[in-house]
């Protein structure tokens, strides 16, 4: 069964959480960042009636478990997990990458409250946010992703009253980004030259001689338009996010209970060799392919 209700406000060294009731009269609760380098312990399989998340991956792939529905997060795309949702990432590691995640309260038989924004305002802005025929993955704008960095580094030791005054519409701010990009298509902010390229990998991953320069044959453009056209829109590298994706398919693989041998494994995700399928598997999670199975397989 998830752990309901939850609400984790621990920092650790890898992470950061701020715990925004103590600036923000409302229902703002927190806004979270990570920067892994590394792979890091899986997501348990969680819920909460009373909180609606967004999260926010900057870079790096993530796999989702959200209602039973595996979804893989890509850098530059947003997530919303709403309230009563049960979510996980699907027994695999939180990838290495960047990220943040931002809860607000389910207000229960009031208005919602929230930082620069009026009652109608706000209470239209929790009327597109919980809205159920969006889809749960949206696209992360170049304005939504600095007003999370900018809230993120504010200086919250400040109580002066002119500091309350930015915090607060810096929190409007955000909000107001985040509710302008929830409607909008993933594919609008995803070029036509991308999207092939990335359903070209999806039904290639095997394919050894799989490449930037295959990837950006297919794209029809040169190699160096297209590594700066899909690091743009993805925020990695062609190579190193198929390589990323391969690891991650990787794991899905070697967590389960008939998993194949990890030379069997190598060649099967398209890795010319299994030493070097072992090297690029361990620089993703610090830990050998056989190393991931032993530990992670009875947890999936």
């Amino acid at each position: 069964m998830p752990a309901d209700d939850w609400l984790d406000l621990n920092s650790t060294q890898y992470r950061t959480i701020i715990d925004l009731r103590n600036h923000f009269e409302g229902d703002l609760t927190a806004l979270g960042h990570y920067h892994y380098d590394r792979a890091m312990p899986p997501i348990p399989e969680q819920s909460s009636s009373k909180r609606l998340v967004f999260g926010f991956l900057i870079s790096g792939l993530q796999r989702y478990r959200m209602d039973g529905q595996d979804l893989i997060l890509r850098g530059g795309q947003g997530i919303r997990f709403m309230p009563g949702s049960v979510y996980s990432s699907a027994g695999l590691p939180e990838q290495r990458g960047e990220f943040y995640w931002l809860v607000v309260e389910a207000p229960k038989r009031r208005q919602i409250k929230l930082p620069g924004f009026k009652p109608e305002a706000a209470n239209r802005w929790w009327s597109r946010a919980t809205d159920t025929d969006l889809p749960g993955r949206f696209p992360i704008s170049e304005e939504l992703r600095r007003r999370l960095i900018r809230l993120f580094n504010a200086d919250l030791q400040d109580q002066g009253a002119m500091m309350e005054t930015q915090l607060s519409m810096d929190c409007g701010l955000l909000l107001l980004s985040l509710y302008q990009v929830l409607a909008e298509s993933l594919d609008q902010h995803t070029s036509a030259e991308v999207m092939k390229t990335l359903q070209y990998m999806e039904h290639h991953l095997s394919d050894m001689d799989l490449d930037a320069h295959v990837l950006a044959s297919v794209a029809g453009l040169s190699p160096s338009r297209y590594h700066t056209r899909f690091k743009n829109e993805t925020g990695l590298p062609p190579a190193e996010y198929l390589r990323h994706r391969r690891v991650i398919e990787a794991q899905r693989l070697l967590a389960q209970a008939n998993a194949p041998q990890v030379t069997d494994l190598a060649m099967a995700l398209g890795f010319s060799s299994s030493q070097y399928f072992a090297t690029v598997f361990k620089r993703y999670t610090r830990l050998s392919p056989s190393q991931w199975r032993t530990k992670y397989t009875s947890t999936t």
